[in-house]
C-alpha cells in the first residue's frame, strides 16, 4: 500500500495527476491496482466511471509492452 509519492507528498490528488509507466509486473498469477479513499475509512474511491481497479486482464499495453497508469481527480471527456 502506498500513501505518499516519491517527494513525500500524500497521494490526495491535490498535487495534480500521477502517471506511472512500467513494464508489466513480473508475477506468476495476477496483479491488480485499486484506489482507496482514506478519508472515507478506506473504502473504494468513488468515481463517475464506476471503475475501481485495473488488473492484468483489463490494462491496455503500450506499443512497447509497458503499461501506463494515470490517477487523477477529474476525468477528461476522452477518459
Amino acid at each position: 500500500v502506498i500513501f505518499k509519492d516519491i517527494k513525500g507528498n500524500t497521494l490526495s490528488g491535490a498535487n495534480g495527476s500521477y502517471v506511472i509507466t512500467t513494464s508489466e509486473p513480473d508475477v506468476n498469477a495476477f496483479w491488480s491496482i485499486t484506489a482507496y479513499d482514506t478519508k472515507r475509512g478506506g473504502f473504494l474511491h468513488p468515481n463517475e466511471h464506476d471503475r475501481y481497479h485495473i488488473n492484468n486482464t483489463s490494462a491496455a499495453k503500450n506499443s512497447d509492452g509497458t503499461v501506463t497508469f494515470t490517477f487523477k481527480t477529474k476525468c477528461n471527456k476522452n477518459d
